[in-house]
């Protein structure tokens, strides 16, 4: 009895493991396929933060 829920569990976990796989590889070729179709785009550059102005003693 316990074999066989045993058995059947790992047999559930592949096919949910199969599953997984075959979505993440389905996704990634969607991603890299709308990358090489999109412009590049070159990394836009941090900004600088703004220098302080000492202020003038008189």
């Amino acid at each position: 009895m316990r074999q066989k829920d045993a058995e059947q569990a790992m047999a559930e976990h592949d096919r949910a493991q199969a599953a997984l796989y075959s979505n993440m590889e389905r996704l990634r070729a969607e991603r890299l396929k709308r990358e090489a179709a999109a412009p590049s785009e070159p990394a836009a550059k941090p900004r600088r933060a703004a220098k302080k102005v000492a202020s003038a003693r008189a």
